[in-house]
């Protein structure tokens, strides 16, 4: 149905009782009704609308929600230029901590074998202390024993 064949009036009325003969309810409310329940209602709109006030009611609208719809749209490239600059840092980010993570794994396994090495060097000064105790003791016997004779 046509904006225009509302504004007559009579195709409403043709409707409203088209509506009421297929479905028995009322088209506003859907209550059971019948058609002596139905009352008509004649619109005479075309006199009283002045369009040239509603055209530029309704430019003026139309121009504001222009207006906003640029600025929306400016917004969104500013957003979206700073969400890839910051997804480049992300990425950066991610390949530092993955070269810092790798060097952090061989930096433990050097400690790992630094700890294995001195294990190793303590174990050798160990023996090397043993050795020059028994060594050192064998002599100051010999020496006590050198000088009671």
């Amino acid at each position: 149905m046509k904006k225009r064949d509302w504004l007559e009036g009579t195709t409403l009325k043709e409707y409203t009782f088209s509506f009421k003969r297929r479905s028995n309810t009322c088209p506003q409310c859907r209550c059971p009704c019948t058609a002596t329940q139905l009352i008509k209602v004649y619109f005479n709109v075309k006199e009283n609308l002045d369009t040239t006030q509603v055209n530029a009611l309704l430019l003026k609208k139309l121009d504001n929600l222009e207006n906003k719809l640029k600025t929306f749209e400016t917004n969104a490239t500013v957003h979206k230029n700073a969400m890839e600059k910051m997804q480049e840092t992300i990425e950066h980010l991610v390949v530092e901590l993955r070269i810092k993570d790798n060097n952090m794994l061989t930096l433990r396994e050097d400690m790992r074998q630094s700890r294995y090495a001195i294990a190793e060097v303590q174990e050798k000064l160990e023996n090397v202390h043993l050795f020059c105790k028994s060594t050192t003791s064998g002599k100051q016997n010999s020496v006590r024993f050198r000088i009671a004779s």
